[in-house]
């Protein structure tokens, strides 16, 4: 389709299916906003648009007028239940409640089928948290898949440095045969001996719940699986031991120490 389609223009030729779009008068619809709000309300829905603006600029209100349009706009196009179709998302519940009501209130004033419950109108965790129970398998984890609050998080790594320290991980085959690590990571890698043979002076402050808790953060952040992480790991390792062997010592002779620098 060429050129840009005005739902807001009060035409004869508009045909009766769409008569109730035409009831909506620009100047009303628009009322309150000003210049750079209506351009951002009335960009056509295939073109990209960045609108950056401080607190209390009136950004809610743009985005609920801006969903109104895209609704409008979808649905003389013929896509069924457009409200269902638009993703709207933020970064705290209350803000998601907000942008809901608002919407949701200025659909109804405009003469639009207000939301349903399958409305895309959320937090950023919300909306993963909807694909991912939607789409469970298709990234590696079962059905009733269980994501734990941060009481339940500091539980388990607790319970996880305990049994590291009480010998209770000396053989991971089980956890590595069902990650396909077998062939990667040693099986005693977590056993107290294979620790202790690193070197390691201090398990308790070294596994300690609140550092492992930040590696595994930052582990997922990066989008790491299991084995990338190891690989990678082993790799910067490799890397570290060769740098530390090319390093002078204090007994080398070609050490220039403050007497003979």
């Amino acid at each position: 389709m060429s050129g840009q389609l005005d739902l807001f223009a009060f035409e004869p030729q508009i045909s009766p299916e769409v008569s109730k779009i035409a009831e909506l008068r620009l100047d009303q619809f628009l009322e309150g906003l000003n210049e750079q709000q209506r351009d951002a309300v009335m960009t056509p829905a295939d073109q990209a648009l960045q609108v950056l603006a401080g607190a209390g600029t009136g950004k809610t209100e743009l985005i609920s007028r801006r969903f109104v349009k895209l609704v409008k706009d979808f649905g003389l196009a013929g896509i069924p239940r457009p409200q269902e179709r638009i993703l709207v998302v933020t970064f705290t519940s209350d803000a998601a409640a907000g942008m809901r009501e608002r919407i949701h209130r200025r659909l109804l004033d405009n003469g639009e089928e207000g939301l349903g419950p399958d409305a895309w109108i959320s937090t950023f965790h919300q909306f993963c948290m909807r694909l991912l129970r939607a789409h469970p398998l298709e990234v590696g984890l079962p059905p009733d898949f269980v994501i734990l609050n941060p009481l339940e998080q500091e539980v388990l790594f607790n319970r996880v440095v305990h049994g590291v320290l009480a010998g209770d991980y000396a053989d991971l085959s089980p956890l590595l045969g069902r990650l396909g690590l077998n062939d990667t990571i040693p099986v005693d890698v977590l056993s107290l001996s294979a620790l202790e043979h690193c070197g390691i002076e201090d398990l308790e402050e070294t596994l300690s719940p609140a550092r492992l808790y930040a590696l595994v953060n930052r582990i997922k952040t990066a989008g790491l699986s299991p084995r990338e992480f190891w690989e990678m790991a082993i790799l910067q390792s490799r890397q570290l031991t060769e740098r530390l062997r090319a390093m002078p010592v204090p007994h080398d002779q070609d050490l220039k120490g403050p007497d003979n620098m």
